[in-house]
């Protein structure tokens, strides 16, 4: 469950490409039937937008949150994963 949403940039990286950085987020997560609270402490860059090279727009995130709150729960997680970005297709990132 998301407690706290993030304010997410984009920064141009190449062609219609960019990273993605966020700032804020806190999740819960079950861990062994109890909560664990994790966030980040600061701004970081958590993922490219890719529009290059494949058949849709995707982002893949490589997210490293620590832990805020919960006993017995892992010092971090790693939230790794590709969406897809159904709309607005298509979608161009240019630089400023």
């Amino acid at each position: 469950m998301v407690l706290k949403k993030p304010v997410l940039e984009f920064h141009w990286s190449s062609g219609n490409n960019a990273t993605i950085t966020e700032q804020g987020i806190e999740i819960t997560v079950v861990y062994l039937s109890q909560d664990c609270v994790y966030g980040a402490p600061g701004a970081q860059t958590i993922a490219s937008l890719q529009t290059s090279g494949v058949p849709t727009t995707q982002i893949w995130l490589n997210m490293t949150l620590a832990r805020i709150k919960g006993i017995g729960c892992p010092e971090t997680m790693v939230w790794k994963a590709i969406y897809e970005v159904t709309t607005p297709s298509p979608l161009y990132v240019t630089a400023s």
